[in-house]
């Protein structure tokens, strides 16, 4: 019972438990809550791709697309990222404006 022993499973503390059980069924673990968040920010990164890849699209939104998509200040590297959850945050916001803009036609 992994809230008896949150060591239950061998080597790490939580490691292998997505989801506990709960009263009322499942009950997510904050891992599970930040994988589903990174599958929703590599969604958004490729709708932005083909957003700005699209023809006649405004060269400036374009431009602001390609910005947004180089990712060295969130992800510098695969062992070095931010730990600041606003710059994260500040990224997704600005993705999805830049979205809506493009699917407004500018």
């Amino acid at each position: 019972d992994v809230w008896e022993d949150p060591m239950s499973y061998p080597g790490g503390n939580g490691d292998g438990s997505l989801f506990y059980p709960g009263p009322e069924g499942p009950v997510p673990s904050v891992r599970s809550e930040l994988i589903r968040d990174g599958i929703e920010d590599y969604e958004y990164f490729y709708l932005l791709r083909d957003a700005i890849s699209r023809k006649g699209v405004d060269p400036e939104l374009k431009a602001e697309g390609e910005r947004l998509l180089d990712l060295k200040e969130v992800c510098p590297s695969f062992t070095e990222y931010t730990h600041d959850p606003e710059v994260l945050e500040a990224r997704r916001r600005k993705v999805g404006e830049l979205l809506e803009r493009l699917n407004r036609g500018g």
